[in-house]
């Protein structure tokens, strides 16, 4: 048998230095960045910077404001709640049949008038 000979010799890697590739890195950007554009402009830079951190605050706070308005309908609705049960209790206590009945219960000694209230003429 003979030998295997191949047509393409193997590739060597190229090996490079690290410095090498940060140093074409750092290149390309300063040739993408108009360093003399932005130092012209900085005062506008800032403005723009500044106008973005009050727009992140303003949402944060109406984020807060949102959630403290939701917490506070959710304690509305269920004092709503609670007084209409505790109306509707008042009410069932305060008719003139359970008052009597309570009345006998607890042995008060009251009496049911019968008569119809008759009104008082001055004059």
């Amino acid at each position: 048998m003979g030998k295997n000979k191949t047509k393409h010799k193997p590739k060597e890697k190229h090996k490079s230095p690290k410095g090498e590739n940060r140093n074409s890195l750092m290149t390309e950007v300063n040739k993408l960045i108009d360093w003399p554009w932005i130092t012209n402009n900085i005062q506008f830079l800032l403005f723009i910077s500044v106008l973005g951190l009050f727009y992140i605050a303003n949402t944060r706070n109406a984020e807060k404001l949102y959630t403290e308005v939701q917490l506070l309908q959710n304690e509305v609705k269920e004092l709503r709640w609670d007084y209409t049960t505790k109306k509707a209790r008042a009410e069932q206590l305060s008719r003139q049949s359970k008052i009597v009945e309570l009345a006998d219960k607890n042995d008060l000694a009251l009496e049911k008038i019968n008569d119809v209230p008759k009104k008082l003429k001055l004059n």
